[in-house]
């Protein structure tokens, strides 16, 4: 049965049956490797994806949830910023990415999806205070989701500095919950 989808802008049209997990549908239909197999639980994060611009978990969603709507997943993050900003034309990376590649912050890369796309580290607070913009946000700042806490926060120090990293522009832009 065929499924149409919007993913990183581009119109799908996916033959997959309706309760396949569109974490496979993505990345074996379609072929992106930003997200990732992690825990199959909707808890880890490497499978993360935004729908219209929120923050899901593809492994536990099925295609049938999705169907009409837009995906954006890491590798559709520069067009679906640039849409945000309305900029005539995409960065070769969303300016987290960028971040994350300054500050050396990777490792394996296995979770950078999971890190990356949630965009959910840095509080309503500070994205609205231009006196917070362009300067780290101490980690005891952070506004960190409970089940992460719970969990602790993952990932090695130089990947906490760069998404603490408030950007000028981040001000103006919706956060995932």
């Amino acid at each position: 049965m065929a499924t149409i989808l919007t993913v990183n802008q581009r119109v799908q049209n996916v033959d997959a049956a309706p309760d396949t997990p569109l974490l496979y549908v993505l990345s074996n239909n379609l072929e992106l490797q930003g997200p990732r197999f992690g825990c199959g639980l909707a808890q880890c994060g490497s499978c993360s994806v935004l729908v219209d611009g929120v923050e899901i978990r593809s492994c536990v969603t099925p295609l049938s949830a999705v169907a009409g709507k837009s995906v954006t997943t890491l590798e559709g993050l520069p067009v679906w910023y640039a849409q945000q900003k309305k900029l005539a034309s995409a960065p070769e990376l969303h300016p987290l990415q960028q971040a994350v590649i300054d500050e050396q912050a990777l490792q394996c890369g296995y979770c950078y999806n999971g890190q990356i796309v949630p965009v959910r580290y840095v509080s309503p607070h500070h994205q609205s205070d231009p006196a917070q913009q362009g300067r780290r946000i101490p980690l005891t700042e952070l506004d960190i989701p409970e089940e992460d806490r719970r969990r602790g926060i993952r990932g090695p120090p130089r990947l906490i500095d760069a998404l603490a990293f408030v950007p000028p522009w981040f001000g103006d832009l919706p956060v995932s919950t």
